[in-house]
């Protein structure tokens, strides 16, 4: 029985929640997980992050969400007379959701407008 909580025991006790998760995890095809302890004498508090395989596993198609549009992966544009070509694009983003390099190497965040307008 834990009297009060220290380094050592909360050790043991992170090893047996992630042996009791191990059953939950093959049961539903899950990875649960739990995060950095912050403990006092009396008490700690973690985070718990569960994530499915189906998930892990699925490819990451990075296309435009925007109707119309074809802005995709090595997509180039112009802006003030540099060239840019689209490296990254993060579909839930609501603003910036391009990243682009130019010739030198520098990446900068894009949105949509900005990429459409330099097409």
């Amino acid at each position: 029985m834990v009297q009060r909580f220290d380094k050592q025991n909360l050790k043991e006790i992170r090893i047996a929640i992630n042996n009791a998760m191990k059953a939950i995890n093959d049961q539903y095809g899950l990875n649960v997980s739990i995060g950095t302890i912050r403990f006092t004498e009396s008490q700690f508090t973690t985070k718990m992050t569960a994530t499915t395989a189906a998930i892990r596993t699925a490819p990451i198609i990075h296309t435009s969400v925007t109707p119309g549009v074809k802005i995709d992966l090595g997509t180039t544009f112009m802006f003030r007379g540099t060239r840019f070509t689209i490296t990254k694009i993060y579909s839930n983003r609501p603003k910036y959701k391009y990243i682009a390099v130019n010739a030198r190497g520098t990446t900068y965040k894009w949105a949509e407008e900005q990429v459409r307008a330099g097409m």
